[in-house]
């Protein structure tokens, strides 16, 4: 299968269906060492438009193993035009010598078929990276692809566009195109999810979407006409549907107007004491200047602080995201809201390798783990502590996955900093994980750097290879830990198996003098621990464990 949300799926395959008469027939011909998906049709309606997965990966021809593929934009695909129905042509690849193709979009006269690829993150191994915007004529196409907006390596002013990234809704919808030569698409900018605009003949990107106010996070639903329809809402701003007409006389960025949508009988939707919970609190942007890495490496990069509105210096909770070549865009999460609204000052860091700042950021932190991201961590917290917004004397870390591997770095490599952590599926010791998660790969690009990384992986890793994995391992720094640790595991996690974290933990309470440990195991819970009564029930014990601990 094909891992972590995959576990005993077989390869999907396309079928098609009469409509009419409900007859359901499978297309025929496919390749059967390949996983097809994403099935649109052609301008015609005699053929499809699909995407394939390679069950080897050609990017990492060293192993047999069907990767990961969930998170995982690093896995090459291919275009391909399949016939439908008796006699049918052979399945063509349309991108040969293109190693990602995606989200494949035809223009409304048919004669331009556009899609995304994340070419950046194929090529270096990296599981996420900036996007293309590329696009073929149609029907009488011609490789290479014509490249309409580019992978944006380091965006010329703070303020510049930094290029196209996918992430929390944010893709090509349906049918983006608002006339034959422009299409909007979401994307995250910054630690902004905006949406654009992209004409197909210049390449011209405008921003159609506010960079602040209270809900500065818009992701794309739809579009009818010159109308969009999107979710937009803010770190302290729960999600609304918005509209705003595009084209004519409108001026960017657009008005957008909320729908109204208040359940009967009420004055809110979400009820006096929630509505006066969320008013309580404030968020900020704050611009962090590195201070760890190469003169090259040395990339602004930025955090989101939601805190209680008006509050003096609090007890602080740091929190590093996953991936690690992933973000926290400054959006509603009900969790982090919660946190803040009991009192805490709440940091998301976008440290370098962070995606939306260009793809050199990205490409920064490979070979660097638990030195630049963690210092990244450092550095935003003394920021926060200069601004006013944090205690130093309360400050508490917590994290998942990536982020749990920093929470495990940074309470032993700081253990003065921190009183508390909260660690949820994390990677604690890459020398374990690399023989049991279903993205190996992942830990010899991370731990060695894409180039060397690329080279050097394999299904058996060497005596080297599992020394250089103990050296970037929060393992490493288990005798040096003070403050109490709370571990969040899902039994059904196939990216970082939960006795990673059990060896830890096992190692941890071995020690003379070490501190307090829990653990809660949840026994249907995958890698992201997102079941509804699993997202109750961590949270409130997250919060009971920060009282406790950092009143």
């Amino acid at each position: 299968d094909w891992g972590e949300k995959n576990v005993g799926k077989r390869p999907p395959a396309i079928f098609t269906m009469e409509v009419g008469t409900g007859t359901v027939d499978r297309v025929e011909g496919l390749s059967k060492v390949i996983s097809y998906g994403q099935p649109t049709w052609q301008p015609d309606g005699k053929g499809l438009v699909v995407v394939g997965w390679p069950h080897q990966a050609e990017n990492f021809p060293q192993s047999a193993m069907r990767l990961g593929v969930v998170y995982c934009y690093n896995r090459p695909c291919h275009l391909w035009a399949v016939g439908v129905g008796p006699n049918a042509a052979a399945p063509r690849c349309l991108t040969e010598g293109q190693c990602s193709a995606q989200s494949p979009r035809f223009s409304p006269d048919g004669k331009t078929l556009v899609f995304l690829s994340w070419e950046e993150a194929v090529k270096t191994g990296v599981h996420n990276g900036t996007v293309s915007l590329m696009s073929l004529s149609w029907p009488e196409y011609s490789a290479p692809a014509r490249v309409i907006v580019p992978a944006v390596r380091r965006p010329s002013h703070p303020d510049a566009f930094p290029g196209l990234y996918s992430g929390f809704g944010s893709t090509l919808i349906d049918a983006p195109f608002l006339d034959g030569d422009t299409l909007v698409v979401g994307t995250q900018w910054r630690s902004m999810m905006a949406i654009i605009t992209v004409t197909l003949s210049t390449g011209r990107v405008e921003c159609l979407t506010p960079m602040n106010g209270n809900r500065p996070g818009f992701s794309l639903l739809a579009k009818h006409g010159r109308l969009l329809f999107a979710v937009a809402s803010g770190p302290c701003a729960p999600p609304e549907v918005v509209v705003a007409k595009v084209g004519g006389d409108s001026k960017v960025p657009l008005a957008w107007t909320a729908l109204p949508f208040t359940p009967p009988d009420t004055t809110s939707a979400l009820g006096t004491t929630v509505s006066s919970a969320l008013d309580g609190l404030e968020h900020h942007i704050m611009q962090v200047t590195p201070t760890t890495g190469s003169p090259d490496s040395l990339i602004p990069f930025e955090a989101v602080v939601i805190r209680p509105r008006g509050a003096s210096a609090g007890p602080t909770i740091l929190m590093p995201h996953g991936g690690p070549h992933h973000a926290y865009p400054a959006s509603y999460f009900l969790p982090f809201a919660f946190l803040a609204s009991c009192g805490y000052t709440v940091i998301l860091v976008n440290f370098r390798g962070s995606t939306g700042f260009g793809e050199d950021c990205i490409q920064s932190l490979p070979g660097n783990i638990g030195v630049n991201d963690v210092a990244d961590n450092m550095d935003a917290l003394a920021e926060a502590i200069k601004l006013g917004y944090s205690d130093p004397d309360r400050v508490a870390v917590c994290g998942g996955s990536h982020g749990g591997f920093l929470t495990g770095h940074l309470v032993g490599q700081h253990p003065d900093a921190f009183k508390a952590g909260i660690l949820r599926n994390p990677v604690m010791d890459l020398g374990l994980m690399v023989f049991c998660s279903d993205i190996p790969d992942w830990v010899f690009v991370e731990g060695w750097g894409t180039e060397e990384g690329m080279r050097k992986f394999k299904p058996r890793p060497d005596p080297k290879d599992l020394d250089r994995f103990y050296e970037v391992s929060p393992i490493r720094y288990v005798e040096q830990v003070k403050a109490p640790l709370l571990f969040m595991l899902g039994a059904q996690d196939m990216r970082v198996p939960w006795n990673d974290a059990k060896h830890y933990i096992s190692t941890l309470n071995s020690r003379d003098g070490a501190p307090d440990v829990a653990t809660w195991l949840f026994p249907e819970d995958s890698h992201a621990l997102d079941r509804p009564q699993t997202e109750f029930e961590q949270w409130l014990n997250t919060v009971a464990w920060l009282k406790e601990h950092v009143p």
